[in-house]
């Protein structure tokens, strides 16, 4: 599959879904996620939000800017997508109980 067919397929699945989960992390290492309404723009591969400059979303994006996009849809149509860029070292293994990051 091409770059361009995978844009499309992505695209296609991403079409009536409107919110998505945006995910950060604190100044404490911890997963912070919030709802985000994804803007109607032609899908280039790109997903747009829009945020208050001085919101704690943008403070998170400032200090570390990986994130995790997490998209659903309705059970009757069952359609799931999630992109991000890991925060994490490859081979760290973080503490899940105490949340420290690597």
């Amino acid at each position: 599959m091409t770059n361009t067919e995978e844009t499309t397929k992505v695209a296609e699945l991403m079409r009536d879904i409107k919110i998505a989960m945006l995910t950060t992390l604190d100044e404490q290492g911890n997963f912070v996620s919030r709802p985000m309404a994804q803007q109607e723009v032609e899908f280039d591969g790109d997903l747009w939000f829009f945020a208050e400059r001085d919101s704690r979303m943008v403070r998170h994006l400032a200090a570390n800017p990986h994130v995790a996009v997490t998209l659903g849809s309705a059970p009757t149509r069952p359609r799931r997508a999630s992109c991000g860029i890991p925060w994490w070292r490859p081979g760290c293994r973080r503490d899940r109980r105490t949340r420290a990051p690597c």
